[in-house]
């Protein structure tokens, strides 16, 4: 559609590795997991996401 792609970063697993050496313990938080909650990473089992 005459726009550039933004450029690959990694998968969850390579932020959630990221996200650990800040706090080893994070458990929660709000990634954009949609209606299914099935792209959320293992670590996190709260979502802190407004549900909308």
């Amino acid at each position: 559609m005459g726009k550039k792609p933004e450029d690959y970063l990694g998968s969850l697993d390579d932020f959630m590795e990221k996200v650990k050496l800040l706090d080893s313990y994070v458990n929660s938080g709000c990634v954009n997991e949609g209606a299914d909650k099935m792209v959320m990473p293992d670590e996190i089992i709260y979502s802190t996401c407004s549900g909308k």
